[in-house]
């Protein structure tokens, strides 16, 4: 942030508004993200809570009706949305945990801790969307 000298009082004060307000809008989208997969949870357990009759219960069941379901185009959509959202919220948050605890001391430690989160809400978010295609295909899991 620029230092506030003769002739340049507003040009600091600017900078860090800047700065204020995009960290604002990156609570925002933490928020909304958290809202969205909180719902998507919601949504998946509303799905898989009780599979069907006494016979039919358990681990296997809970995959049939995933396969069964995630057939539909509505429900593979709200599943993408929603393991986005977890994947972004899991990403964003993790970025912000060593700047939270102070754990960040210079710009290329921030950016450096930035990069291994994204990296790891990347994985996460492909590796989820791996098991939503085959679920979505109906084929199994482990291939």
């Amino acid at each position: 942030v620029p230092r506030a000298g003769p002739g340049r009082p507003d040009r600091a004060r600017g900078a860090r508004d800047d700065v204020s307000q995009s960290a604002q809008r990156l609570r925002t989208l933490q928020a909304l993200t958290g809202a969205l997969a909180l719902g998507f949870v919601g949504y998946h357990l509303r799905q898989v809570w009780d599979p069907g009759p006494a016979p039919e219960r358990g681990a296997l069941a809970v995959y049939g009706v995933l396969w069964r379901e995630l057939g539909r185009p509505l429900d593979v959509g709200i599943y993408v949305v929603g393991v986005s959202a977890v994947a972004f919220h899991f990403g964003h948050g993790l970025s912000r945990v060593p700047e939270t605890f102070g754990l960040n001391r210079s710009a290329r430690a921030v950016l450096g801790s930035r990069l291994i989160a994204g990296a790891l809400g990347f994985a996460l978010w492909a590796a989820l969307l791996q098991v939503l295609a085959r679920f979505a295909l109906g084929q199994s899991i482990v291939p």
